[in-house]
């Protein structure tokens, strides 16, 4: 089985592609932040998914809550709002 890092899984492009990805099969590693109000889409989606809170901040920490070999990360998250 494929996977795949995203992080921002939880906002508008980020959970288009874990949906996407998910859909294709593969296990989906997503990263969001512990604030964040859109982390609730990510529920129930697929067992296929590893749900990770983690802060833009703290990046370094990702080898941490992921302890295999991953095919693709894509970068998706930003700190800022919508009116930066």
């Amino acid at each position: 089985m494929k996977r795949a890092v995203i992080t921002g899984a939880a906002g508008f492009a980020g959970f288009s592609t874990t949906k996407e990805l998910l859909d294709r099969g593969y296990e989906v590693y997503a990263i969001v932040r512990p604030s964040s109000p859109h982390n609730e889409r990510l529920t129930g989606l697929s067992d296929n998914l590893k749900y990770i809170e983690l802060d833009c901040s703290d990046f370094e920490k990702i080898p941490d809550f992921i302890p295999e070999k991953c095919d693709c990360f894509y970068h998706l998250a930003w700190f800022g709002g919508r009116h930066d």
